[in-house]
């Protein structure tokens, strides 16, 4: 316990500070922070932070990168500004839709999991294959994840709405064949009818 108050490390190579941090596990890491309530970590080799007021972990020294979880949130924000980023490339929807459509979606569960744990996605190697991205073919970012559903998203949308289009298209082709077999139909009518006015001997005396 390298300070703070109320703190207990009763496990082996356990490490407590801040306010009311028990490290009841071997192997555990627990950091309360200044409120009443404590926190308690009693799983061997856990690591537990109490932080009411969010998390931040930089991963570049100029704090230009990184994630971070903010008060009462239960999700990670990734530092994502266009400051943030450099050799911007647009993309095309549609290849990154083919390239969706191309994975292999399965359900699965992590080795050191448990096979009661299931996940849904693709495997990285094919991910990285697919679209390029990422540092390597063993892990997949959430950003990455999320650019692409984003740009297929957009991809699946253009496809509709040229097919909306083209719908319309053919509606209009049809309506104008319509009109024109209601012409016909209207037209050779009209010459059967006269057609048999010309035939009836009555007609033809008057």
């Amino acid at each position: 316990m390298p300070g703070g108050s109320v703190n207990a490390a009763n496990g082996d190579y356990a490490f407590a500070a801040g306010r009311k941090a028990n490290a009841e596990g071997n192997g555990t890491f627990v950091w309360g922070d200044s409120s009443d309530n404590g926190v308690t970590a009693t799983q061997d080799d856990e690591f537990k932070v109490q932080a009411g007021g969010g998390a931040v972990i930089f991963s570049s020294s100029d704090h230009s990168s990184g994630v971070n979880l903010r008060s009462g949130s239960g999700s990670w924000s990734a530092w994502s500004t266009r400051a943030s980023k450099a050799n911007v490339e647009a993309v095309d929807p549609e290849t990154v839709l083919d390239g969706v459509e191309s994975l292999d979606i399965s359900t699965w569960n992590y080795r050191a999991q448990g096979a009661e744990t299931r996940h849904m996605g693709p495997m990285a190697e094919e991910f990285a294959e697919a679209f390029g991205l990422g540092a390597d073919d063993e892990r997949i970012s959430n950003v990455d994840a999320d650019g692409v559903a984003f740009a297929a998203i957009q991809g699946l949308a253009e496809r509709l709405d040229e097919r909306e289009a083209r719908v319309e298209e053919l509606e209009s082709e049809n309506e104008e064949l319509r009109d024109r077999l209601s012409a016909l139909e209207a037209r050779v009518e009209s010459m059967a009818t006269t057609d048999g006015a010309a035939s009836d001997p009555a007609l033809a005396d008057d």
